[in-house]
């Protein structure tokens, strides 16, 4: 019987992580929509690069990502994985709506805002990365924040449709250290190698 109940408990406090982190992930989505709904370059690339580009960010800066949300490999960089789910919520809740805007030759979809988000949500580090990110974005076109995304290593690493982890914003491809390889040959010698 106590079993039981702990296992309900554990499943209802799961349950509600969840729909904090989803609550979270809304409002997010919407904070970018609404800060950049003044630029020119705002459409759904550069919402989904500037959200990518934030949660990196944080991750680096402080050892977790501001949601957690997934991101996977597309042909025009990063893309949020949970973005339609997320528009249908905020569309259904009246908090935004997807307009077609035409844009010289093309037309660019964007995700207009009908509130400012809750950004009582977040703390203060992250408002500080997703504000430094989105001063950023407002100097590229989406297709720059793309090209600048694909010289990442985790979108390079990655598959198209597959997950881009957060721990790939740790990788380093440039050369060496003088310092690292003496750490190297020292430890190639103690091994025998």
């Amino acid at each position: 019987m106590y079993d039981d109940a702990r296992d309900e408990v554990i499943e209802m406090m799961q349950d509600l992580e969840a729909a904090r982190s989803q609550e979270r992930l809304d409002e997010l989505v919407l904070y970018v929509s609404f800060h950049l709904a003044d630029s020119p370059n705002f459409g759904m690339v550069a919402l989904n690069k500037a959200l990518f580009f934030s949660e990196m960010l944080h991750y680096v800066e402080y050892g977790h990502a501001i949601t957690g949300a997934t991101y996977t490999r597309q042909r025009f960089g990063p893309t949020l994985h949970q973005m339609l789910p997320v528009i249908r919520r905020l569309e259904a809740s009246h908090d935004a709506v997807v307009r077609n805007v035409p844009v010289g030759t093309y037309t660019q979809k964007r995700l207009v805002a009908q509130r400012e988000a809750r950004s009582s949500l977040f703390d203060a580090s992250e408002l500080k990365t997703v504000n430094g990110v989105l001063n950023m974005c407002r100097n590229f076109t989406g297709t720059q924040l793309s090209e600048m995304s694909h010289n990442l290593p985790g979108w390079r690493l990655a598959r198209d449709g597959e997950e881009i982890p957060f721990f790939t914003a740790f990788i380093y491809e440039g050369p060496p250290s003088e310092h690292e390889l003496e750490v190297s040959r020292r430890l190639v010698r103690r091994l025998n190698l």
